[in-house]
């Protein structure tokens, strides 16, 4: 199995019916005029690709963001099913998480870090830039 699509994006969804994502306004940077700053929504897309050889379902994901020192904003984690693939046509898995209200203490770089499985070789990440607006002086 491996990470296939890892995006941050403003807002995503997937389809029941098809399974096609949905992914408006993808980002890496934001923006703040002071700190801490709450940002109010963002989505975490996950595409995941299975192949021959991939240990039977169920399957673990862990997701969490880390800022550059180290320190842990958040952490979740769940089972899912790799769905079986048609002849010829490679499995794929979807995921969207949604976060609300995540509190970025200080500007600098941060990390959504993805795991499958608990496997060091199943490992993906994608960065924030998180900067702070410089404001002009008034005359």
């Amino acid at each position: 199995m491996k990470v296939l699509m890892l995006i941050v994006a403003d807002h995503a969804s997937v389809e029941t019916s098809t399974g096609k994502l949905n992914i408006l306004g993808a980002f890496r940077q934001i923006q703040a005029g002071t700190f801490p700053a709450q940002h109010h929504t963002m989505s975490l897309v996950i595409k995941l690709g299975g192949g021959i050889g991939d240990k039977p379902n169920p399957h673990s994901l862990s997701i969490s963001l880390v800022g550059e020192d180290g320190a842990e904003l958040l952490s979740i984690s769940g089972a899912f099913d790799m769905p079986r693939g048609m002849p010829g046509i490679q499995p794929e898995f979807n995921a969207v998480m949604e976060f609300r209200d995540i509190v970025f203490a200080h500007p600098g770089t941060y990390s959504f870090v993805v795991k499958v499985d608990n496997d060091e070789e199943i490992t993906d990440q994608t960065v924030i830039q998180v900067d702070q607006i410089q404001r002009q002086a008034q005359e």
